[in-house]
């Protein structure tokens, strides 16, 4: 795709260009032909490959209803566990015992 490079007063030029959403490698070219000028030509070779695992962020706000479901889980097993081990019998079941 094409894109036309904006002019500064200081003499530079920029142009805002959108990587493919591909893997791959892609060579940008800039060619500035200019009649009466000499001729500009810049070519640059960029991969564009996946995120590591590691360079993803820690928390994702995408997430947090799974964070949110993950702790209650715990929470719950723990509560559970508790009322488990130290919860009292009834009292009707204390009758049938004795």
């Amino acid at each position: 795709q094409r894109s036309r490079m904006v002019s500064h007063e200081n003499g530079t030029f920029t142009a805002s260009v959108h990587v493919p959403d591909r893997i791959g490698i892609f060579k940008f070219v800039v060619e500035y032909i200019r009649s009466g000028t000499s001729h500009i030509q810049v070519a640059e070779v960029v991969s564009v490959r996946p995120f590591d695992h590691d360079e993803f962020e820690r928390f994702i706000v995408q997430a947090y209803p799974y964070y949110a479901s993950a702790l209650s889980m715990i929470i719950g097993v723990l509560v559970f566990g508790v009322v488990l081990l130290y919860g009292q019998p009834k009292a009707a079941e204390k009758a049938k015992t004795t």
